[in-house]
């Protein structure tokens, strides 16, 4: 499977060049490394994007992912909500913080952000 991404990863390049364009990829020898290469002539602007598309197309859903999984959620709303000291439950569907050195349970709301 990683040899299919970094296949793919070569083929992101290549689609910034236009058909009449001779693209290679190919593997470089003694290396688990592909490449794509053209003897074509791209605009600076063009040769930036071309560059860095597999990159963009990564981060990307990387980025969505961070700031929509409940655990990144859970972790920022403690970081917000509770002290050092606290320590963090779940009970049901809630969330709770204890206070250090106190046996009550304050429910932690998103809404209180």
């Amino acid at each position: 499977m990683g040899i299919a991404l970094l296949l793919i990863h070569e083929f992101l390049h290549t689609i910034f060049h236009p058909e009449n364009a001779v693209v290679t990829i190919g593997k470089l020898k003694s290396k688990l490394s592909f490449v794509a290469l053209a003897l074509y002539l791209l605009k600076r602007s063009l040769f930036f994007i071309m560059c860095l598309l597999p990159f963009m197309l990564g981060i990307v859903p990387l980025i969505i992912f961070l700031f929509s999984h409940p655990d990144i959620y859970n972790v920022s709303i403690i970081l917000k909500q509770a002290e050092k000291d606290d320590s963090i439950m779940f009970y049901k569907d809630e969330m709770y913080r204890i206070p250090n050195q106190e046996n009550n349970r304050i429910k932690i709301s998103p809404k209180a952000v």
